[in-house]
């Protein structure tokens, strides 16, 4: 093969790749990425937030997707999706398992600390479909500097953009995973407080095309390029999720919970809760995934 020939294929790959995620089958993302779902009345199962697996038994997400009174977990039943990257074709190796508690720091309000952990009544079968867990930082040092080359991905909305009138506007949600390349950016005080790490997108060509996370990718994660270790969640708390100047939740001053809860060291700083059960144990691929129509409404 003449090498130039071998360079374009390549290229090609790339291309493709980084436009919709998927080759022929193959999965292009490291997929610690995972949906969270429920079933709607009208009997399809909807995407609408994102998290990290840590373990074969525990989820990583944020507490705003759980809340919306920023006090009290919504009873509602939540099953897991992983190992795929397209949610309305679940043939190729997507895994469910439904949620059996819900862990999160005791507070005065949910959101000062806005991380969650999930654990999964059934384990996800490691290293098996894809799937495998998310490097953590390591202890005791910064996970990132200003500047650092970052990764989002996310089940999110597809598209972004500022209108005529310069209205910030998005949607449709797609059953893809996508990905989308930032850089963290220096701290705005008042846009990006103390345990919040800000990132800008690198993918778009001016500020009317936007890329990076928005409706839909709430929970995800925000990896470093390269290692891919975890080092946020993606998080919309009181400000738009969508827009230029992306926020996540610092992960590194949450390992303790984290190791307290994946190794069942549950302390009086930390408040858990049964999640609503409804029993779709080998039935939920029998629901078809919502789809979201470019007027954003929800259909089958």
């Amino acid at each position: 093969m003449k090498p130039w020939v071998l360079l374009f294929g390549l290229y090609l790959f790339d291309t493709i790749e980084n436009s919709i995620g998927i080759i022929n089958g193959r999965r292009s993302f490291h997929l610690f990425a995972v949906s969270l779902q429920y079933i709607t009345k009208k009997g399809c199962s909807r995407h609408y937030c994102g998290g990290s697996i840590l373990d074969d038994r525990h989820i990583l997400t944020a507490v705003t997707c759980l809340s919306r009174d920023n006090r009290t977990i919504q009873d509602r039943p939540i099953t897991v999706v992983a190992g795929t990257d397209n949610l309305a074709n679940r043939s190729e190796g997507a895994i469910d398992r439904e949620v059996e508690t819900i862990f999160v720091i005791k507070g005065s309000k949910l959101s000062d600390d806005n991380v969650a952990i999930l654990r999964l009544k059934r384990p996800l079968p490691l290293r098996k479909y894809y799937l495998e867990a998310v490097p953590l930082p390591p202890a005791g040092n910064s996970s990132f500097e200003y500047g650092t080359g970052v990764l989002m991905q996310g089940f999110g909305v597809y598209q972004q953009f500022h209108n005529e009138v310069g209205q910030l506007v998005s949607g449709p949600m797609g059953p893809f995973l996508k990905k989308a390349h930032g850089i963290v950016k220096d701290r705005d005080v008042s846009k990006c407080p103390d345990g919040r790490i800000c990132v800008t997108s690198v993918g778009f060509a001016n500020e009317n095309v936007l890329e990076g996370i928005c409706d839909g990718d709430e929970g995800g994660p925000l990896v470093k390029n390269y290692h891919h270790i975890l080092i946020g969640i993606a998080t919309s708390e009181r400000n738009p999720i969508c827009g230029i100047y992306q926020r996540f939740v610092e992960v590194a001053p949450y390992l303790g919970f984290i190791e307290n809860v994946t190794s069942g060291g549950i302390d009086d700083t930390i408040s858990s809760q049964k999640a609503k059960q409804e029993d779709l144990e080998g039935l939920f691929n029998d629901y078809p995934h919502c789809i979201q129509d470019v007027e954003n409404h929800w259909t089958e």
